[in-house]
């Protein structure tokens, strides 16, 4: 007779009528009765199952495979483990590439006061004297406050400063077209069938001219000559992240004609921190843009910062509805990157509210909503695939996407500062201790993580900024833990009282 007990790693949020249950490191969320949650504390110990009513039996095999019912002495963390040890053994080989970012130039046509880029551009780094090397350090961290003497500490003795961008301005079509196609490579001789190729900058549109080479170059995929006929062509999916202040016709008709998902940085109707280069506002430039590919049909998101530093300006109605105007697909809501805000607990509070706001009224019009702190959330229910299937949490950098500057030197993601080799020897930057970090923390930032209620499906905070404020990629930072914490908590208390995620007896 089988003997099964309650798993360890639940988690549960008693709401109005029933009870959210999930898996704290592989989801499966449901919504409870009581007699489901009866039936399920009558496990809280090793017992048998013993039952002669099938409504009963039916049940505990429906908790079984939702792992909330596992067997007696069965702890669900090992698949992790075992997971964990076989990506360790086989990292060398850039089995996880799923993605490349390339930085067509680190230029930009305006000059909007809060860009993430100028942070990048005027802080240095510290790299170690190995290439691609990185010494790793277990800072337990609760408190947003840096320390400055960890500042620029990652680097080994005798380190020095490295200017954090190189002399080229714009990447040459020849340097995209050989990285997607190595790229794609290595894809392919891991079994690999696509490849995700990220359109970014500064402004990548400042750079059509390789853009357009390299969609001409590989359309769909890359199906020249493999060498090997019974292996199929790698399919190419684009997408560009852009102000859409340069999109003309002939740029949006090149991008629909190759299914290019176009995602505009767009926050407000109004925003007065969207400025030119003249300091002038930019508003009719993006709306112009904006235009342009809603007639030409684009593949059209959108990216909107909620920050302590905008919130009290944020029109959630402005952005909602020229969303519906444009034809946006879906919302992309970034918080903010920096560790600072978040040790503003009333400010970070309004935030919260704000993007609360944003997804109750988001369903009104149809438009889904995204964003890292809400892929928490996704995988919890399902609608996103876990970890185990896809090789991060909320976080491609971990392992599975790699930015190409322009120049070709590589780094894990574009916010981060730590070259790691060049993608005309991308093999060899599988081998970097750099990219092992970044990897292997997929599975945990710190061992301070084990019982967090997102667990296993939470990276914490920008791996750019833990680099650049802490010198590791392993700090966690206590408040913007408790923003993702609050947050999830909400969208799960907001779920329908009748979900289609409900479990219940059957009648």
């Amino acid at each position: 007779m089988e003997t099964l007990q309650r798993s360890q790693h639940l988690h549960t949020i008693q709401r109005e009528s029933d009870v959210a249950v999930y898996h704290k490191l592989y989801g499966n969320l449901s919504l409870l009765d009581s007699d489901a949650m009866a039936l399920l504390d009558r496990f809280g110990q090793p017992t048998a199952v013993q039952t002669t009513s099938q409504r009963e039996l039916d049940l505990i095999d429906e908790l079984r495979d939702r792992m909330f019912l596992v067997p007696a002495g069965v702890d669900e963390r090992q698949y992790v483990e075992e997971d964990k040890r076989f990506r360790a053994d086989n990292l060398e080989s850039g089995y996880l590439l799923k993605g490349i970012q390339l930085v067509l130039t680190n230029d930009c046509n305006l000059g909007c006061s809060y860009c993430f880029q100028e942070t990048i551009q005027t802080q240095p780094t510290v790299q170690n004297s190995e290439p691609g090397g990185l010494r790793r350090m277990h800072l337990p961290v609760v408190s947003a406050a840096p320390p400055a003497a960890r500042t620029g500490s990652c680097g080994s003795a005798g380190a020095k400063e490295v200017a954090t961008r190189t002399e080229v301005k714009r990447m040459p079509p020849e340097t995209a077209i050989s990285t997607v196609r190595h790229a794609a490579e290595t894809l392919r001789k891991n079994g690999g069938a696509a490849l995700s190729v990220e359109f970014f900058g500064g402004e990548p549109l400042v750079n059509w001219p390789t853009i357009e080479a390299v969609l001409n170059e590989f359309g769909s995929g890359l199906d020249y000559d493999w060498g090997d006929r019974n292996l199929p062509p790698v399919q190419l999916y684009y997408s560009i992240t852009t102000n859409a202040t340069l999109v003309t016709d002939e740029i949006a008709k090149k991008l629909r004609a190759h299914n290019v998902t176009v995602t505009v940085s767009f926050d407000s109707v109004r925003n007065v921190n969207r400025t030119t280069k003249r300091g002038t506002s930019a508003d009719a430039l993006i709306m112009g843009g904006l235009e342009i590919l809603a007639r030409h049909d684009s593949i059209l998101t959108f990216n909107s910062v909620v920050s302590v530093s905008n919130v009290s300006e944020l029109d959630a109605e402005g952005l909602l509805q020229t969303a519906v105007q444009c034809k946006v697909r879906s919302i992309g809501v970034i918080l903010d990157l920096d560790v600072k805000p978040y040790e503003d607990r009333d400010a970070m509070d309004r935030v919260v509210e704000a993007i609360m706001n944003i997804c109750t009224r988001a369903k009104l019009y149809g438009i889904p909503v995204t964003g890292y702190w809400h892929m928490i959330y996704e995988q919890i229910t399902g609608q996103q695939a876990l970890n185990l299937q896809k090789g991060y949490k909320t976080c491609a950098a971990e392992g599975c996407k790699l930015s190409f500057e322009p120049n070709g030197d590589v780094t894990a993601c574009k916010t981060t500062e730590h070259s790691i080799g060049n993608a005309s020897q991308l093999g060899e930057v599988f081998k970097t201790s750099w990219y092992r970090i970044s990897a292997m923390k997929a599975y945990e930032t710190t061992p301070m993580c084990r019982g967090c209620m997102v667990e296993g499906f939470c990276s914490g905070l920008c791996m750019g900024t833990l680099q650049k404020t802490y010198g590791n990629i392993d700090t966690i930072v206590a408040p913007a833990c408790e923003v993702y914490r609050k947050v999830t908590e909400r969208l799960i208390r907001a779920l329908p009282e009748r979900s289609a995620m409900e479990l219940e007896r059957s009648e």
